[in-house]
């Protein structure tokens, strides 16, 4: 990011920090933990630093990993020197905690290495009063550990980009959305939410669709965002997926709704940079 404008971020460490891959900022912000599950973590750091820094509202970044995680890819020693192991992170004070997607859908949830470090986080975040955002997988996990509700297998990946209308218009996530509006979001999932008839008396289903199910899902008191899908995704990373399937020879399809003429266009940049300045400006002022 070098010769940028000056970013509303801060990276306190991470691959992007070690590499000189983030310019750095050193005004002060929310701080925030952000605990990345993906494989490509230097990409995924890219990703929610640019995302953080489009809301304008100024964050101080913590990475970290689950210390029982074992790593298959060779990065392992990189990552452990530049993170935070998660068991030393939950001894500090952060204003919210991220937990990134993780591609781990085959996996029952108790088969996940570090799932015991997955259930101290969950814990940890209700214990502290911690505002807590999950993505994907990790929404799929926290409402596991939190009301015990499963995940099903589809036939077919939810592969592309989704939109979904607003059930609940006065949530605060949802502001500046307006009556009836739409959300747009990549997905790249295997499983759906096995959602019971009757949710729970303090939790909310605040966008959704036929093809998509639970969108957006979060609790009454706020301190719980649950996103089903990738809003930090960049224009190019649902091309990069396709293009590793097609190399592993996986049954794929290209991604749906992405292309316009052969050229993909970043449809969901707006929806995801007002529901990460929504999630932020709800810690400013009631957290």
């Amino acid at each position: 990011m070098k010769g940028c404008e000056m970013m509303t971020v801060t990276s306190k460490n991470g691959l992007a920090k070690t590499k000189q891959l983030w310019q750095e900022n050193s005004a002060a912000g929310l701080e925030l933990l952000i605990v990345n599950l993906m494989p490509t973590k230097l990409e995924t750091e890219l990703q929610f630093l640019k995302l953080l820094a489009k809301t304008k509202i100024n964050c101080q970044v913590t990475f970290a990993y689950p210390d029982s995680h074992h790593f298959r890819h060779g990065d392992g020693p990189q990552v452990k020197q530049a993170y935070l192991p998660l068991s030393q992170a939950l001894k500090r004070n952060f204003a919210g905690v991220i937990v990134t997607g993780a591609p781990v859908e085959h996996l029952a949830f108790e088969q996940v290495d570090y799932w015991q470090d997955f259930c101290r986080l969950v814990a940890w975040a209700q214990a502290t009063n911690t505002y807590a955002l999950f993505e994907c997988w990790a929404s799929q996990a926290a409402l596991k550990v939190q009301y015990g509700i499963e995940k099903t297998a589809r036939e077919a990946k939810l592969f592309g980009i989704y939109q979904a209308k607003i059930q609940a218009e006065t949530n605060h996530f949802l502001k500046g959305f307006g009556s009836g509006g739409l959300l747009r979001m990549p997905q790249s999932r295997h499983t759906n939410l096995n959602l019971p008839p009757k949710l729970p008396k303090d939790l909310q289903l605040l966008a959704s669709s036929n093809e998509v199910e639970a969108f957006l899902l979060a609790t009454s008191d706020l301190k719980n965002l649950f996103i089903t899908g990738h809003p930090e995704y960049a224009t190019e990373t649902l091309a990069g997926e396709y293009q590793r399937d097609v190399r592993l020879g996986k049954k794929i399809s290209l991604p749906s709704n992405y292309y316009r003429q052969r050229q993909i266009v970043n449809s969901w940049q707006p929806t995801s940079v007002r529901l990460y300045t929504n999630w932020l400006q709800v810690i400013q002022k009631i957290g």
